[in-house]
């Protein structure tokens, strides 16, 4: 029996990636940069905030089980 390595046979499709929950941008003066360093994280909408920390909480969680 002779195996199949073609393409059609080998192609593993993968669905879109997810938009960026957050994405760096420029610290401000009150950022304090010198500290924190040159950018921070923003979040599109309350959403995806909410989404961010949902899943950071369930990390932690998980961690200290």
């Amino acid at each position: 029996m002779e195996e199949d390595y073609s393409a059609a046979a080998t192609l593993v499709t993968f669905e879109a990636p997810l938009p960026l929950l957050r994405t760096p941008i420029p610290a401000g003066s009150s950022d304090d940069p010198c500290l924190l360093g040159p950018f921070v994280l923003a979040f599109q909408d309350d959403r995806t905030w909410k989404s961010a920390l949902r899943a950071c909480q369930s990390k932690i969680i998980y961690q200290c089980q």
